[in-house]
């Protein structure tokens, strides 16, 4: 009886820090979805597309698609416009988390652009989005 007690509190130890990674990757996953099907979006010129994985916060500080695709087109240029993203490292700041992403624009110039991702209702969302540095190619 003693060995079995044993033996399943070492697979719980064994398990525990198993599924801990497996949601955390699960998490990074989808948030690197979103951005990927927002970039997506910006450059098919779908505004609703773009603006459904805004949170509700940026929503309203646009009021609708159309005036949030005319700021990021105007502000945000390589992110309006992106050829290529590649997602670097996803860091929890001030209890937010962050995700990195080096990105590409039409033009060949890269910036470094910081998302701030929000999770509402089990779903992630972009809350803000920061051009860190950027540099030629």
């Amino acid at each position: 009886m003693l060995r079995i007690a044993l033996s399943l509190l070492a697979a719980v130890f064994w398990i525990a820090p198993l599924s801990a990674q497996q949601s955390s990757t699960s998490r990074d996953t989808m948030i690197r979805a979103v951005i990927s099907e927002q970039l997506d979006a910006f450059k098919r010129d779908d505004r609703a597309g773009a603006f459904i994985h805004a949170s509700p916060m940026i929503q309203g500080m646009f009021g609708d698609a159309n005036t949030f695709m005319t700021m990021v087109g105007r502000g945000f240029p390589q992110i309006f416009r992106s050829r290529s993203a590649k997602f670097l490292k996803l860091d929890l700041v001030e209890d937010r988390l962050v995700q990195t992403v080096l990105i590409e624009g039409a033009d060949g110039t890269f910036v470094t652009a910081a998302y701030d991702m929000i999770e509402i209702d089990g779903s992630w969302r972009i809350n803000g989005c920061t051009l860190v540095k950027g540099e030629s190619a």
